[in-house]
């Protein structure tokens, strides 16, 4: 059993609005195998399409890695098109050409029709016609080359039903190979129609153990990467038992966790060895041949490495899903290049939660999981960036009249304050519920005459000071009547002084007086047009318009200054304009773009309002 870290993070959106939840800088722990774990890994930075060149929406700040997208699940070649297809626990699968550059991407979160949900093995047929394992949905779906939705099959009328499909490999008949958790390998002709199943849980021979990757040979004979009996076995076309090799450990042709493979022309096979961080390469036999890897983050080292596949060059792409990136690999293990990269540089980012914009268009970004501030100017370049204060879980931020800019700092539970250029001024506030104390702030905002406001999300209470941070008054408690909160997230203040709350427990926004008495509220928990299912981040354009992130639906709501339902953007998925997940904080530079931290794709993305 391994302890492992898993940050929360998702996906890449297009030119819309993007909107997210409650989920800023939290990390999961959790004992359970690695394999389970991996499952639960949902993705970080995916391709970003190609922007528009002119006017807003065409700015992505942040690590957009070219082609490939971090944690890719399995892969594999298309020899009809040259390209490369792989699948990614963010429930997409893209397409990237042989040079790793961004094709396209297809699929989305859910049960219907081309939608997935949790996306493992791939395979893509001499038609181009692409298969995908959609172990969630205990399904295999079916799609054209441009990602197009064809069909999909299953097999529930026996007594052992076809239970979280992992990998899938096809023969020159087209027919279908399916691995699944329960220890089966499933056999469908090219129109999904079952045929037969072989294989059984356990460890004796022809036994198989949460079986995952499998390839067929020139002869038909199917090899499997047998996970949890740290092993390779083969079965001939019609399931009879042959062979096998690897056992458990780390030593020279050991295996620990195989998750994948592949039969090269020559016959030789070369295996994923997951946690032992390596390749290794076997003849048909099953005799040792080499290895190449290491634990890692350097090229050419390995965390996690859960697919392979040789292409058309001669040379290896391996999904190094612990480093977030696709290492490609020469024939005899040497590095070449890698598509993807890690988000603590300069301009990167772990989990994004708040984005402000200064007087001279800067953009101010809480950057929580790298505990600090970054500065981009208007075009996204990054500037320079501050941390003095020791950062433990920066959240909100906002930048006040005389330019000095405000960090909520939720794990410290205090307001930090830092001149434009990232000098630490001071800071104010103590872990309590007393007044000037806070629990759990979460976002902060100013007004014309430089007070400053802070969502104090765990007091259930809205807390004001002057802008060196005295205390001066507050208003709400708990509770879901009028003027009561229910996890307050983010604050917006109007030209007109008047105060936007987004309730996030209440699935509404408030509207209060400068003095903080209340006036009128909108929303209420749903999913129709203008209803919330837990608000996230609220941000006000020059016109009044009020910009709401409705977290578990998966949009971003416009109204008006009086609670109007305007207009709406978003779906959930992984596709342009679509959302999911995962805290957004918005700032808006005057009429000009939306900006929205994403904190679950780890990036900053800028749209027309």
């Amino acid at each position: 059993m391994k302890r492992i870290l898993l940050t929360l993070s998702a996906l890449c959106l297009g030119s819309g609005l993007a909107a997210g939840g409650l989920h800023f800088g939290i990390l999961q722990s959790t004992d359970a195998t690695v394999r389970d774990l991996r499952k639960q890994i949902l993705a970080t930075e995916s391709p970003v399409p190609t922007p528009e060149t002119e006017g807003c929406g065409n700015l992505y700040l942040g690590s957009v890695p070219s082609g490939f997208a971090m944690n890719g699940i399995f892969i594999a070649w298309d020899p009809t098109t040259s390209h490369f297809v792989a699948t990614f626990a963010a429930n997409e699968v893209e397409i990237v050409d042989g040079s790793g550059n961004y094709v396209s991407s297809f699929g989305g979160t859910g049960t219907g029709n081309g939608q997935l949900n949790t996306p493992a093995g791939v395979a893509v047929d001499g038609s181009g016609d692409i298969y995908v394992c959609d172990s969630g949905n205990n399904r295999i779906q079916v799609f054209s080359s441009a990602g197009g939705y064809k069909f999909q099959f299953s097999e529930n009328s026996s007594d052992a039903p076809l239970e979280d499909p992992q990998g899938i490999a096809l023969d020159v008949s087209g027919n279908a190979y399916v691995s699944d958790y329960i220890g089966q390998i499933w056999v469908f002709d090219k129109s999904g129609n079952f045929l037969r199943s072989f294989g059984s849980g356990g460890s004796g021979n022809g036994n198989l153990s949460e079986p995952e990757g499998l390839r067929l040979d020139g002869s038909g004979n199917i090899y499997v990467a047998d996970y949890g009996n740290n092993r390779v076995e083969e079965f001939t076309n019609s399931g009879t038992y042959v062979n096998q090799f690897g056992s458990a450990g780390s030593g020279t042709g050991q295996l620990s966790g195989p998750t994948d493979l592949d039969v090269l022309s020559t016959g030789d096979i070369y295996v994923a060895d997951y946690e032992n961080n390596r390749i290794e390469g076997f003849t048909n036999a099953g005799a040792y041949l080499t290895q190449f890897g290491v634990v890692g983050a350097a090229p050419g080292q390995f965390s996690g490495p859960s697919s392979l596949v040789m292409g058309p060059g001669g040379d290896f792409y391996v999904c190094d899903s612990g480093n977030y990136r696709v290492q490609v690999m020469s024939a005899s293990g040497s590095y070449i290049k890698q598509y993807g990269n890690g988000g603590n540089g300069n301009g990167q980012f772990e989990v994004p939660t708040g984005v402000a914009i200064g007087g001279n268009g800067n953009i101010y970004v809480a950057d929580g999981q790298n505990q600090r501030v970054q500065i981009l100017n208007p075009g996204g370049a990054y500037v320079g960036q501050f941390t003095t204060a020791g950062f433990s879980e920066p959240a909100g931020v906002a930048v006040g009249v005389s330019s000095n800019v405000y960090v909520a700092d939720s794990g410290k539970e205090l307001v930090d304050i830092f001149t434009s250029a990232g000098t630490f001024v001071t800071s104010f506030g103590s872990a309590g519920s007393g007044p000037g104390q806070f629990s759990e702030p979460l976002g902060v905002a100013t007004d014309s005459v430089g007070n400053v406001y802070v969502a104090d999300a765990l007091n259930y209470r809205v807390q004001v000071f002057d802008s060196g941070g005295t205390f001066k008054f507050q208003f709400g408690t708990q509770g879901s009547g009028p003027g009561k909160f229910n996890i307050p997230d983010d604050i917006a203040v109007a030209a007109n002084g008047n105060i936007y709350v987004s309730d996030a427990g209440n699935s509404r926004v408030e509207i209060f007086n400068s003095a903080g008495t209340f006036i009128s509220q909108f929303g209420s928990l749903g999913s129709g047009p203008g209803q919330f299912n837990g608000t996230s981040g609220i941000a006000l354009g020059a016109n009044g318009d009020v910009y709401v992130g409705d977290n578990d639906n998966g949009r971003v709501e416009v109204f008006n200054s009086a609670g109007v339902f305007q207009r709406e953007s978003g779906s959930f998925g992984v596709g342009p304009g679509q959302f999911e997940e995962g805290r957004s904080y918005f700032a808006i530079s005057g009429n000009g773009p939306l900006y929205a931290s994403d904190a679950t794709n780890n990036r900053v993305d800028e749209f027309c309002p």
